[in-house]
């Protein structure tokens, strides 16, 4: 994260969510949002559950996601719902979702895979909201 300059993360499946003030995890530690240490708002918990969690940075909520694409279209249907409160307890902050949902398409769908998996590393730099300009999104690993 120094490295890029980034501020803040979401990590999905992370093999380890340290016990660190600035990291946050859900509560199955699928996934985590992780600010670099010693720069910008800290880090606040405000909700978690199975693949999201709910963080106060600064004036921002930041919810963290990841949904296995071993589960059902029902079972993802019904994270959402999840999910779908918890951004709309965030109102009126700015919030910010980032994550890796494994999103399903209808099989037959045309001009769009069966299955669209990416492991996605997304973060912003930079104290304001993202931006077009202050957007930086990263995939991880890199591609080859």
């Amino acid at each position: 994260m120094a490295e890029w300059g980034i501020d803040l993360a979401v990590a999905c499946e992370p093999y380890y969510v340290p016990p660190l003030t600035h990291w946050v995890g859900d509560v199955d530690g699928t996934v985590a949002v992780l600010a670099r240490s010693g720069t910008g708002p800290p880090l606040s918990l405000i909700e978690r559950g199975s693949g999201y969690v709910v963080v106060g940075w600064g004036k921002y909520a930041i919810v963290g996601t990841y949904f296995s694409p071993n589960r059902s279209l029902a079972e993802f249907e019904t994270y959402l719902g999840f999910v779908r409160a918890a951004v709309a307890r965030q109102s009126p902050k700015p919030t910010l979702v980032l994550g890796d949902l494994n999103a399903n398409s209808a099989p037959k769908a045309p001009l769009s895979p069966r299955r669209c998996r990416q492991n996605s590393f997304c973060a912003w730099s930079g104290n304001s909201f993202p931006t077009q300009a202050s957007m930086s999104l990263h995939r991880w690993p890199p591609a080859p």
